[in-house]
Formats: C-alpha cells, sequence, structure tokens
C-alpha cells in the first residue's frame, strides 16, 4: 500500500479518536472529574503542585463574585511599575550579539540555555527544554548559491550578483551568504519574466500580455503575499526557477533619503532571507517529530520544486534594465528608476541568460523549545499562553529579541509576585520557540504533541514576535479576544507620553474605516507567526502584538526584516533608542495576561465572533458572486439564518453573563468550557481541500497569502480556481464549494449551543 495513504489513514484515525476524547470531555460534568497534573506541567522540571483536585476547587470554595474586574486590579498596577526597559535591555544586547539560526550550537544551546536559566532564576514553578528533530535547510558556506548574467552561447558570466549584504564598518553586519529556506539545490539557465508580487492575479496578468514564465527564471519582488507562495505559483505555471528581491519601494520609499546606518531604510544589497514553506516540519505533518516519529518520505513533503534565490534591489535593477517585452501594467511599477518591463530580454540583449545555481543543502537536526510554567492557584488546568520565537535569521535584534526581552521580563515580574506568594488565577505559559523561521516548526511540533490537552484547556495565547519594530501599535486579534485588546490597550502608558494611553496612539493612527463606534479594531490573526498552529490547528484564540512601520512607508514589516541590518545598533539607535517600547510591550503583554488569567468569567467575546461571522458573510455579497452561486446549486440561505440565530444567542448570552453576581464556582467553569468550545466548532479533523494542516472554517489565511487573515476562506480559494476551469470541468469544485457552505453551516449550529447553559 502506497506509504503517503497509509499515513493519511492513521492521521484521520488519530484525529477521529480525539474528536471523542473532546466529546467525553465536554458530556461528563467537570465537577465529577478529579483534577490530575497536566501533561504540559508533568513532562519535565520539577514544580509544587497546588495539590488541589477540582472538585475541591469547584465545590468547596465560597461563591465567587462574577462581577470582579481585574482590569481595575492593584495588582495590574503593581505589574505595570515592575516592569524595567533595563532589564529588557540587557536580554536583547545578550541575544542580538551575534547570528543564531535554527539548528546552530549558538541557537540551540547558547540562547535555548540563557532563556532556561532566566526561567529558573526567576522562579518559575517549572522550566523545561522540550527538542524536536526536524528537517532543516542551509546555504553552502564553501560553494554559495549565485545568480550571473551569461553569455547564451558559451555560458561566460557577464556580471554576479552579490551573495551577501556589504559589511558595514564597526558594525556587526556580516551573516553569511544569503539564502531561502528549504529551496532544493538546482543549476537553471534561462531567461528572465518579470511578475510583480507573484500571486496568482499577477501571472494572469502576465498571461494575458501574452506572456509566459515556461521555462523561465520568475523575478518577484516581495510585498503582497508569502514569499513560498510566490515560488510555487511560479512553479504551477512552469517556471524553471525564482528570484525576490525587496523592491525600494518598499524598503527605501524616499529617493536621497538616508540608508543604514543613517536610518532605518536599507541600501540595494539588503536581501530578505526567509522560509518557503510554513505549518511546522515538513516530514512529520500533523504530529510532533519527536525521536521515534516516522517521517514521510521527502517526495511527499510540502516542499519547493524550483532552485529559488534571493537577491538586493540593486542586482534587481540590473535584471530589470536588461528586459524588454511588454511595459508592466502600473500596479507593477516599482521604486527603482527604470521602466519595469515583463521581458524577456530586450533584443539588444538577446545574447544573454540568467544562471541560477542554488546549492543549499538539508538535514535533519534538533531544534529546542523553552517552557517555563508559573501554575494557577484556582485554576491550575487552564492555561494563558505567551511566546515569541528565539531563532533569527542573522543578528535579529528587532525580530525576535526584542520580543523575547519583553517576555522574560514578564516572566521575571510575575516570578517574583509568585515569591511573594501572589500566584495567578490561572496557569500561565512563557514559551520560548525554536525554528520560527522555518515555517513556525517550534511552536507548531508543540502543539501537534499537546493538542487535545491544548484544546481542552488553554484559554488563549499571545504572540510576541512582531511587537517593538516600529512606532504605530498594530495589533491582530481571533474575534473573541479583539475586545480585550482595546481593554489592555488603555491600561498601559503611551511609550512616549506617560500622560496617554496605547489606546489613544493606536486610535490615532487606525483608519476610520476601520473603527468600529469611533474605537481602532485588530487586525484579522494571520499565519505569518507562532500563532499560527493555536488559531488554525487547534481552535485556541490568539492575540498578536506589534507597533511597527508608519504604513506609509507601504511596507507592512520594517525594512531591515530578515536582513543582516537587523541589528542591535539599528534596534538601540532609530527604533527604541529608550528602550521605552520594549517596556510598552512587556506591559501590554503583563496586561493581556493578567486579564485572561485573573477573570472570574473569561473576557471571551461571544458578540464579537458573532459579528465577523456576519461581516464575513457581508463581504460576499460585496463581491458580487450570488448570482453565480446559486446558478452552481451554492445556496447561503441556510448559513445566514444560522448566523442570525449565533448573533441572538450571542447576545443574550453576554446579557446572562453581565447579570452574574455571586456564583457556584462549578457553574463559573460551565460558562468559561462554553464559551472556549465555540471556537472548536469551526475545526475540521480533516483540514481544508489542499491544506491539511489548516483546520478552522471560519477564520484563517487563504491559500495564497498566508500573511493575511480573513473570513470564511475557502470562498476566496475555490472560487478563485473555480472561475480559471472551463465550465464543463468546474463541476467539482462547486460540490466542494458545497461542502465549505455545508461545514460552514454546521459549525454556526453547534457553536449556537451555548445557549444550552443558559
Amino acid at each position: 500500500m502506497n506509504t503517503k495513504k497509509v499515513l493519511v489513514a492513521l492521521f484521520v484515525l488519530a484525529i477521529g479518536i480525539g474528536a471523542g476524547v473532546l466529546i467525553g470531555h465536554y458530556v461528563i460534568p467537570k465537577a465529577l472529574a478529579k483534577l490530575h497534573v497536566p501533561e504540559v506541567l508533568k513532562h519535565g522540571g520539577k514544580g509544587n503542585a497546588t495539590g488541589k483536585t477540582e472538585d475541591a476547587a469547584l465545590e468547596a470554595g465560597a461563591l465567587e463574585d462574577a462581577r470582579v474586574d481585574p482590569a481595575k486590579s492593584n495588582l495590574l498596577k503593581r505589574i505595570m511599575r515592575m516592569v524595567d526597559g533595563a532589564k529588557i535591555k540587557e536580554h536583547v544586547s545578550f541575544l542580538a550579539s551575534e547570528p543564531h539560526l535554527a539548528g546552530t550550537d549558538r541557537e540551540e544551546e547558547v540562547l535555548a540555555n540563557y532563556v532556561k536559566d532566566k526561567f529558573t532564576e526567576y522562579g518559575l514553578d517549572e522550566v523545561k527544554v522540550v527538542s524536536y528533530d526536524v528537517l532543516l535547510s542551509y546555504p553552502n558556506a564553501s560553494d554559495p548559491n549565485t545568480v550571473s548574467v551569461v553569455n547564451a552561447s558559451n555560458g561566460d558570466a557577464f556580471w554576479t550578483a552579490a551573495i551577501q549584504e556589504e559589511v558595514i564598518p564597526d558594525i556587526p553586519t556580516d551573516i553569511g551568504p544569503a539564502f531561502l529556506a528549504y529551496s532544493p539545490p538546482g543549476d537553471v539557465v534561462g531567461s528572465v519574466v518579470y511578475v510583480n508580487h507573484g500571486t496568482n492575479e499577477d501571472f494572469d496578468d502576465i498571461e494575458a500580455l501574452n506572456s509566459s514564465v515556461a521555462g523561465a527564471i520568475c523575478l518577484m519582488r516581495y510585498g503582497d503575499g508569502f514569499r513560498g507562495q510566490k515560488v510555487r505559483n511560479c512553479a504551477a505555471r512552469g517556471g524553471a526557477g525564482a528570484l525576490l528581491f525587496l523592491d525600494p519601494e518598499q524598503v527605501a520609499p524616499y529617493p536621497g533619503a538616508p540608508l543604514y546606518p543613517n536610518s532605518t531604510f536599507v541600501s540595494g544589497s539588503a536581501m530578505q532571507r526567509g522560509s518557503l514553506i510554513g505549518g511546522g516540519d515538513p516530514l512529520t505533518p500533523g504530529y510532533p517529530a519527536t525521536e521515534t516519529a516516522t517521517r514521510i518520505n521527502p517526495s511527499f513533503a510540502p516542499l519547493p520544486t524550483i532552485p529559488s534565490h534571493v537577491i538586493g534591489y540593486d542586482d534587481a535593477r540590473r535584471l530589470l534594465e536588461l528586459l524588454g517585452g511588454p511595459e508592466a501594467p502600473k500596479n507593477f511599477q516599482g521604486g527603482l528608476n527604470v521602466t519595469y518591463r515583463i521581458g524577456p530580454f530586450s533584443d539588444e540583449n538577446a545574447d544573454k541568460l540568467v544562471r541560477l545555481r542554488v546549492n543549499n543543502f538539508f538535514t535533519i537536526g534538533p531544534v529546542r523549545n523553552v517552557i517555563g510554567i508559573i501554575k494557577g492557584a484556582v485554576e491550575p488546568d487552564r492555561y494563558v499562553l505567551t511566546g515569541n520565537h528565539r531563532d533569527a535569521l542573522g543578528y535579529g535584534a528587532v525580530n525576535p529579541a526584542s520580543g523575547t526581552g519583553a517576555l522574560l521580563e514578564l516572566a521575571r515580574v510575575l516570578g517574583a509576585l509568585k515569591s511573594k506568594g501572589i500566584r495567578p488565577r490561572r496557569t500561565v505559559v512563557f514559551c520560548s520557540w525554536g525554528a520560527s523561521e522555518y515555517g513556525h516548526i517550534g511552536s507548531t511540533e508543540w502543539v501537534e504533541e499537546h493538542l487535545l490537552e491544548l484544546q481542552d484547556r488553554a484559554v488563549a495565547y499571545i504572540d510576541m514576535a512582531h511587537c517593538a519594530s516600529g512606532k504605530v501599535f498594530v495589533p491582530s486579534a481571533s474575534p473573541a479576544l479583539a475586545g480585550i485588546v482595546g481593554t489592555a490597550a488603555k491600561l498601559v502608558p503611551d511609550p512616549e507620553n506617560s500622560k496617554e494611553s496605547v489606546f489613544n496612539r493606536w486610535k490615532r493612527s487606525s483608519n476610520a474605516a476601520t473603527q468600529t463606534n469611533g474605537d481602532p479594531q485588530p487586525e484579522d490573526t494571520c499565519g505569518a507567526s507562532d500563532n499560527s498552529a493555536f488559531n488554525f490547528f487547534a481552535g485556541i484564540p490568539s492575540v498578536g502584538l506589534s507597533f511597527l512601520p508608519s504604513s506609509k512607508v507601504g511596507f507592512k514589516r520594517f525594512p531591515a526584516f530578515h536582513t543582516a541590518y537587523d541589528t542591535l545598533h539599528m534596534y538601540e539607535t532609530y527604533i527604541d533608542p529608550k528602550w521605552n517600547f520594549g517596556k510598552t510591550c512587556a506591559r501590554l503583554n503583563g496586561a493581556l495576561v493578567h486579564l485572561l488569567s485573573e477573570a472570574v468569567v473569561l473576557p471571551l467575546d461571544m458578540e464579537r465572533f458573532a459579528r465577523k461571522l456576519q461581516q464575513s458573510l457581508d463581504g460576499l455579497d460585496a463581491l458580487g458572486v450570488s448570482t453565480q452561486l446559486e446558478a452552481n446549486g451554492v445556496f447561503l440561505a441556510a448559513l445566514r439564518l444560522e448566523i442570525d440565530n449565533f448573533n441572538n444567542v450571542s447576545m443574550a448570552w453576554s446579557s446572562y453573563v453581565k447579570s452574574l453576581k455571586n456564583v457556584k464556582p462549578a457553574t463559573i467553569r460551565r460558562l468559561n468550557d462554553q464559551m472556549m468550545r465555540v471556537e472548536k466548532e469551526f475545526l475540521k479533523p480533516t483540514g481544508r481541500p489542499g491544506r491539511p494542516l489548516v483546520h478552522h472554517l471560519a477564520f484563517a489565511p487563504p491559500e495564497g497569502d498566508q500573511n493575511k487573515g480573513v473570513g470564511f476562506p475557502d470562498f476566496i480559494d475555490l472560487l478563485y480556481y473555480i472561475n480559471k476551469l472551463p465550465l464543463e470541468v468546474q463541476g467539482d469544485g462547486w460540490r466542494n464549494l458545497r461542502f465549505y457552505v455545508s461545514d460552514l453551516t454546521r459549525a454556526v449550529q453547534g457553536a449556537s449551543k451555548m445557549r444550552k447553559v443558559l
């Protein structure tokens, strides 16, 4: 039997068994179950268990006042005061002092042990290092990847692109040759075709101009999509190789303006490295890459199929200057002082071709997560998780060290409170992830290993990866947590004006069109960070904390993202010279952890969840596809009715919760469990079409861009592909869309069942 089929069958069986466990959890009354030490807590490390059983916690205690507002507690004010920017500086300075690729000794030994030792020093109850053996990819230092313009007749090189950034004197900026992780090795020679951002629509546009990438090397700029999808799109259209570059429109938008080291804008040698895949270890899809795990054959893994590489915009300009063919559409034009054409090379350059040599190699290597735990005093079996990745593609001062510094500082603060006998109500779990820059491997493998336990017990996950990279507050959140982000922002002083709050800054910078009742709203969570496995695989809501560059720059990431210029000098000279933004990140995280861990009734907003479903449905109406859907048997009336019903249920639920006063602990537990269950109703155990590890039906990234979060993503994906097919073969696509609507309708019906506790 085919190995892949066997693995798929076993995976589906495991999910089925897991579903049974979850069903049992919700059927058996909580008050009848004894509290055992959670698996996340049991594995490794030492700690002082509370010794309480759930019976005791739920029945022996006095009635609880459900109206207690943790936002007004003196404890929160104490947390705010205790955060120390100097401590954050100490951490970031050490973490970013050397490059630390995943799998290297610096990352997996020195930095993992640094975080472990700090968690231990700060008095956390349990600290453990969890290792996974995963597929990693590296450039060949002795034979680096090259891009050359060569003579079409004899192969002699006219010129060769730079293999890494220009080193800046007196600033550590040498991180070795650039590469794109998981690009296969290869040596291809061909013409170049420019495809803008490499989206499906961009490829459609060049084909409409009678151009094709078949047999050619796709030249694509960053932005408007995940780099891995750009490469997949190129391969799907017949491309032989792919080249990516940062356009100055994104990273140096003002001609003549100073460049790093004299500003945050980067020079034409800057190259954004990164992974071409996401979703964890590619050889263990859906299950953890433990020592005993069986790995699939790499030929079955979702790895890129064409050689791919990254170049600086100086070298991209030299390629664009050689191109002929039609002038590119207006939206294809960028910030280089050249007319962007589609290609191939012009007649006067017909004697030239491009040679792309990729010599990346693959290896199985260990990556390590560091987990620190402070056990809850009342509900130790309910977890509030917060984390950040530790590995970097260079020095990584901004991303990820600034976030890790803030994470460690919050661990110190809560550890100090614990030493004085002040524990959170619920367990707080601090997570330092390994190998995130290789497709969120550390977090994904850990969620896969603890999937059922986390689905049962995790309240929320807060991610810190991009917290301090600019001055504009741009948080993201799952719908149920959108409201609490605003609450937290109102509680934390502005990093540059202590008389105002972060909320004031957020409101001033947000687009009025995206506000609700005059208040700014978080962006939708996407697949670009370690929240992915929590959100879209396990159904655990998340928040992402981010201060980003000005939106006027036109690029969401800070310009030096994933380049050699993400240095400590960059961070403390231009981004956070007083270390106030790092301090604010720690405070925001502390406020969120406090609100989620201390509230008697969980602050999960079911009304916002329902409104987001309604907005997603309204978005379909705005596409103007209703007639086409109905003509092909896709009817939305039942889904619309269920969303209306869920909206009514959510409002009744909110009124009921607000009416609660003194309540039995068992009732509180039942209410909270019902709210935690709502998100899980939207999980499809077998995943989505072509994306078996994306289980969330309602809110997830579309296939074409994991950097974006949308509602009802399968409508976007399936409608695009259906409309590309001839009419006579569209039937399977419409059938899949009918199944998707059916799945969504069932999920909303399940979510409405929380009314049964009213």
